[in-house]
């Protein structure tokens, strides 16, 4: 036995001990307590943050197993965007429209799985999908309900009426005959076509064997060397505005290459001079 002051000393520490391993005991229960069910037991909880990850997958797989028109008609939204109020707009063609076509722009986010879906929404058939320059389709033969279809998705940003592209004249040449707008997309000579009329192309050649001037392009001269024949494209370019057959202001002109620049469209005051005297030379010669 432990007596007098030796003896408190001892029952003190012993009294502390305890008190040490009650409390490392509590922070293991605590610590324990907070750890996730054992794997297997099943985890019911599902945090939102994976809802909203999933949810517009989940709705595609949906559309697979409900039907297309079922998965159009619910009211969802993609990921982090908020819900459109109303259909999609709809862009009428600014020019001549092609019947029954419509391009369907998807919004961002939505993905070519939903175009997948989407194209099958409605009547018509698809002819092409976009998946570079945006998410999208081309829809053709659809209906107005089918059109509706489409717009009352929420997956779509926008759908605009098809419309056809052409080549047309530059609006210089539509200037020509027209002074009010709008142009008309052509001009008209009034059945003068130029024939008998000599044009000298002061640039940098013609190249005669263009299909634009048939036999019209007459032997000429070059300032700078070499023949007459255009090796920069300049030249040709011009003499098609003047009298190539299809854009050409004087269709039936005969056209005189004077080649004034070289293939890197550079000349001198000089060689221009030099073309320009050759030009008045052969006018008064042929009056």
């Amino acid at each position: 036995l432990v007596a007098g002051p030796r003896r408190r000393a001892v029952a003190l520490i012993a009294v502390f001990g305890l008190l040490v391993v009650g409390a490392v005991v509590g922070v293991v229960v605590v610590a324990t307590s907070g750890h996730s069910a054992p794997s297997d037991v099943p985890n019911t909880a599902e945090p939102s943050t994976r809802k909203v990850a999933t949810r517009h997958d989940s709705e595609l797989r949906g559309a697979d197993e409900q039907g297309a028109s079922g998965f159009l008609a619910r009211p969802q939204s993609l990921p982090g965007r908020g819900r459109r109020r109303g259909p999609a707009p709809l862009q009428l063609a600014k020019r001549a429209k092609i019947d029954g076509c419509y391009i369907v722009k998807l919004r961002r986010g939505a993905g070519v799985r939903a175009a997948e879906v989407l194209q099958h929404a409605a009547s018509g058939h698809s002819t092409r999908v976009f998946r570079n320059v945006f998410d999208g389709f081309v829809k053709c033969g659809i209906s107005p309900q089918g059109l509706q279809v489409l717009r009352d998705s929420p997956l779509v940003a926008y759908v605009q009426e098809d419309a056809k592209v052409r080549r047309t004249v530059t609006w210089g040449l539509d200037r020509l005959d027209q002074i009010n707008l709008p142009l008309s997309n052509s001009f008209d000579t009034q059945g003068q076509d130029g024939s008998g009329v000599d044009a000298y192309i002061v640039d940098t050649g013609i190249r005669s064997t263009h299909n634009e001037f048939g036999s019209r392009v007459q032997p000429g001269t070059s300032t700078v060397g070499g023949s007459s024949e255009d090796c920069d494209g300049h030249g040709t370019h011009v003499a098609g505005t003047v009298g190539g057959n299809t854009y050409g202001v004087a269709k039936g002109v005969r056209l005189f290459p004077v080649r004034v620049l070289d293939c890197d469209g550079w000349g001198s005051d000089s060689s221009v001079i030099g073309g320009l005297d050759w030009v008045t030379q052969q006018i008064q010669a042929n009056p």
